[in-house]
């Protein structure tokens, strides 16, 4: 159906934080799908299509990066956006080279992850490749 919502998986150990960014991404026009763990979210990406994927790297039972690794494995289509409070310095480009399209900082607010959100669903829509 055209008229669906866009849907979303994202992947944060912060409960507070999964239950704010639902609201919001409702409003904003998706449809989002939570996962706590890193299990839960490599179960949820295995188990169905999403049109784009939203990972924190510090998870309690694996680093995004190597989630975001296992999921290139068997989907290189979606986009990946991390969007995590780490700021080492080296993130960005260690997420990237996982297969990762975009790094966001929580830092900088919700009006960056909702451009790159934007973003990577017109470019997939279009038929870019990651």
């Amino acid at each position: 159906m055209a008229d669906e919502k866009p849907s979303v998986l994202l992947v944060d150990d912060q409960q507070n934080l999964r239950d704010m960014l639902a609201i919001l991404f409702d409003e904003w026009g998706y449809h989002t799908v939570m996962a706590g763990t890193a299990t839960t979210g490599l179960r949820q990406a295995m188990e169905r299509r999403f049109d784009l994927i939203i990972l924190d790297n510090w998870l309690p039972d694996l680093e995004g990066i190597d989630l975001c690794k296992q999921i290139r494995e068997f989907d290189r289509r979606t986009p990946i956006i991390f969007y995590s409070a780490s700021a080492m310095g080296n993130e960005d480009t260690t997420t990237l080279q996982a297969g990762a399209n975009l790094f966001v900082l929580k830092s900088a607010g919700l009006a960056p992850l909702r451009q790159a959100m934007a973003q990577q669903l017109d470019a997939a829509k279009q038929g870019k490749k990651f």
